[in-house]
């Protein structure tokens, strides 16, 4: 267990020192370093409770109540990924309360040297009802801020590899499963009296390691991504539409909608022409400078009249560029990998999953395919 304990501490160093060093930090970059720094006193305080170190009790009372700011961070870290315009409120300053008011009376009874044997079972089971609460609510508000972002992204951008923020998704989930067994844990021990070891045992200690392992090695990759906040109203109204407009096929639509589909039929014209989507960078912002227009328009008339986000209308036309160049046969001896970056996709993964979305069948068998039919 000792390895174990100074194994994830010297992670939890080796990160903080890769994110301080990177020359470009963004707040994301600087919340994970103050997180890894709360995160190096519950493992400073595992360990010397562990091995019952005397003289580490202000370190144990920092832990207990820092703990309070798992939830803000977690929940302050999400935004800043999913917002370029996230900065830190005044406002912001009202989700410390919890953690200082713990600070406070913990403190107080270390410094009065009551100690431990002072603090009523009641006030310790009180903030750890608190914690757990709070871990929570913040949990689920940053599944949420997920859920709205990947909702966004498909209207925003033709590649989302690393704009998806799974990873962060799943440690949330992670984190909110180690929080159920917690809270069976506390309920086993408050109805049958079965004791709980408030710091040590191995699956707690092994999982925090996990979370430290991944949150260091995604946390150092992840960039934040630019979703501008003016405009997420008008992109979530133009999803919207496209589920109306699927349930009232055939009802007359807005006094403008000549305009919108005369603009629509200009824009396909426009990739036939200069094949933007060739661009393997190309995002709804871009796009709609090129053809003079607003963001919001273009996504809402893409979503109207291709019914389609903005993410599957661009790489369908890299998919029929790909099956363009198969079917000319002039290219069928290039790797399709090849073909992909050619037609604007970034990676192979994202090919195949675009390519089976839109055919229903693998690269590599439509090629063989093709072949056969050549032969």
């Amino acid at each position: 267990m000792s390895f174990l304990y100074v194994g994830s501490g010297t992670l939890i160093l080796f990160f903080i020192l890769l994110l301080y060093s990177k020359r470009e930090k963004n707040i994301a970059d600087k919340i994970l370093i103050v997180w890894f720094v709360l995160l190096l006193s519950v493992i400073g305080t595992i360990y010397v409770s562990y091995h019952e170190i005397e003289g580490w009790n202000w370190l144990i009372e920092f832990a207990e109540s820092s703990t309070f700011l798992y939830g803000p961070i977690l929940w302050w870290y999400t935004r800043a990924l999913t917002r370029s315009e996230f900065r830190f409120q005044s406002g912001d300053l009202l989700h410390l309360i919890p953690s200082l008011i713990s600070a406070v009376f913990l403190y107080y009874f270390l410094l009065s040297g009551q100690g431990d044997a002072d603090i009523t079972g009641r006030f310790r089971m009180g903030l750890m009802f608190a914690k757990m609460t709070i871990l929570f609510i913040y949990s689920v508000l940053s599944l949420q801020i997920l859920r709205q972002h990947s909702r966004m992204i498909f209207n925003i951008f033709s590649d989302t590899e690393r704009k998806e923020l799974n990873w962060l998704k799943v440690l949330i989930l992670g984190v909110l499963g180690i929080w159920g067994i917690a809270a069976v844990s506390l309920l086993l021990f408050m109805v049958w009296e079965i004791p709980i070891a408030q710091y040590g045992g191995f699956f707690t200690n092994t999982a925090i390691s996990v979370f430290i392992i991944v949150l260091g090695y995604f946390g150092f990759r992840q960039t934040t991504i630019f979703t501008p906040k003016h405009l997420l109203p008008a992109l979530m109204e133009s999803e919207d539409e496209l589920v109306v407009l699927s349930v009232n096929q055939g009802n007359s639509i807005d006094p403008d909608s000549a305009h919108h589909e005369r603009s629509y039929q200009q824009l396909l014209s426009y990739f036939d022409s200069e094949r933007p989507y060739l661009d393997g960078n190309l995002t709804l912002y871009k796009l709609a400078q090129q053809v003079s227009t607003s963001p919001s328009f273009l996504s809402k008339i893409i979503n109207r009249y291709a019914e389609k986000n903005f993410f599957d209308f661009i790489n369908d036309y890299r998919v029929r560029e790909v099956k363009r160049q198969l079917q000319q046969g002039a290219d069928l001896r290039s790797t399709l990998l090849g073909l992909a970056l050619d037609a604007g996709f970034n990676s192979k993964t994202a090919f195949n999953r675009a390519f089976k979305k839109s055919t229903g069948m693998t690269p590599s068998e439509y090629k063989r395919d093709i072949v056969q039919i050549k032969d």
